[in-house]
Formats: C-alpha cells, structure tokens, sequence
C-alpha cells in the first residue's frame, strides 16, 4: 500500500487492475453513500462548478470509517463477480492499514494515561491474536511485564502446555523476540527485568508456585538478580500471594514460604 493518504483516487486506480464494473460499483458507492451529488459521469461532463466538487471528493484523504464503508459497499456489490477473490486481496491490504491505525492509536491512548488493567487486558488479548495467527494453540500466557516509561518494551512470557520451552513476546511492536528453553530461569527471565525497572501486571498462580518451587532450591547463592527477586516479593505480599492461598489455588501441601527471603527496604532507600 502507498505511504500516503488513501483517496478516491487511490482506490480507484487500485481498482483499475479489474474489470470496469468495481469502478463502477465504487462510482455508485459514493452517490448512494452521499459523498457526490451526482454519478461521477455526470459532474465530469457537467460545467466548472460540478467538476470542481467531483475533484475536491476523489481527491480529499479518507477517513478510516469511509474507507470501510467504500470497502463493504463494493464487497456486496460484487460478491457474486468472477474476479472477487482479487478483489478481496485489494480489499485486505486496505483494512490491514486501518487495523494497524487502530493499534497504533490505542498505544498513543495507553501512553497518554496508564492504566494498569487497560495496559494488561491489552497486552494479553494482543499477545493471544498474535499466537493465533502463527498457529500456536498450545500456549498458555504466564507473566505479563510492563515498562511505564515506554510501553513498547513491555512484554509477555507464554510457555507451552507441554513444559517445551516457550516465546517472549511484545504485544506494542507486533514481535516475538525470544524463545524460551525448558529450563529457562526466572532469575534471568523475570527478576533480571524487574531489577531493570519493569513492574508485574500479571503472573498465574501455576507460575508462582514455579517460581517458589525454584527460589526454594536457589536462594541465596544462586540468584543472580536478588533486587528484582525483592521486587517480586514485594508484588507477592502486595497482592496477597501467601503460603496459605497458593497451597489453596494450586491444591499443594506443605509449600516453602519463600516470603520469608523478603527483606524490607532500609529507611534511607524509602526515603529516596
């Protein structure tokens, strides 16, 4: 698709790689849908005025809500017509442009004001769509991290059912950036980023009770990133992530209670 605004024009000359009816059929769109008071023919034939008015129509920027109305009009239109599956791939290019529009004003949106579970139900509802489209149905979203200074970095952790590994994915740039082993760490894969400045908007209790499982055998010696295992601990005690609710939520007995390894912040740290 050009790197412009899209037009009547545009369209139109798009169109021209079929046959004249989509023209056609564009033609009655913008009479039937009001844009032109007159068919194009006859205000192309008609005095200075009429001709003025067909000019400043074809070639005025669409918006994306007319583009869609010209896209379904002429899809309707003809539906029936030997060439349509051409159509339909003309048709896509201009209706992917519009999504990637939509996305990008909602990351403007998300970016002007934060909102935790905006920002959350965003990120996982994206990250889903995305796994979709590659035909990965066999992975389950674990942890969602958020950079509030700049949302394009923030990420989510998606692990396969199977426990084969999984992918780091970033739902505001439309990117899979890492791919997971089986035995990837939480020291490098989550406390590494929240020691960096990321904050946890979402973790499952099946993740927790991972991650407790392995603070247990870790702790202290092998924790490379041990500010962000705090800030981790923190986000446990602050959302009510204890011994008792995870033998609860994940029905396991006798549960290390690795909140005991949280350390709070000497009063000169608080102070700053």
């Amino acid at each position: 698709m050009r790197k412009m605004e899209i037009t009547i024009n545009t369209i139109e000359e798009d169109l021209s790689e079929l046959d004249t009816e989509y023209r056609e059929a564009l033609a009655s769109c913008l009479v039937e849908l009001k844009y032109l008071s007159a068919t194009p023919l006859k205000l192309s034939l008609g005095g200075l005025k009429e001709q003025m008015e067909l000019e400043k129509v074809k070639s005025r920027p669409l918006t994306d809500k007319q583009i869609v109305e010209i896209i379904k009009y002429i899809s309707n239109e003809m539906k029936d017509d030997y060439q349509y599956g051409r159509f339909k791939n003309i048709a896509s290019i201009y209706m992917n442009r519009i999504e990637k529009n939509l996305k990008s004003e909602e990351r403007k949106d998300m970016n002007r004001v934060y909102n935790e579970n905006e920002v959350r139900d965003f990120m996982i509802n994206e990250s889903k769509k995305m796994l979709d489209e590659i035909e990965m149905y066999n992975m389950n979203i674990e942890i969602v991290l958020v950079d509030k200074n700049n949302l394009e970095n923030s990420k989510v952790i998606a692990t396969r059912e199977d426990g084969e590994g999984g992918n780091v994915i970033y739902p505001y740039i439309n990117d899979f950036k890492d791919a997971l082993d089986w035995d990837y760490s939480f020291d490098e894969y989550l406390f590494k980023d929240l020691q960096e400045g990321m904050e946890p908007i979402y973790i499952t209790d099946e993740t927790h009770l991972a991650i407790w499982t392995d603070l247990k055998k870790l702790y202290p010696e092998d924790i490379e990133y041990s500010k962000g295992m705090q800030k981790y601990l923190k986000y446990c005690k602050d959302n009510g992530i204890t011994k008792e609710y995870l033998e609860k939520a994940t029905n396991q007995r006798n549960l290390v209670d690795v909140t005991k390894f949280y350390k709070e912040p000497k009063k000169k740290e608080r102070e700053r």
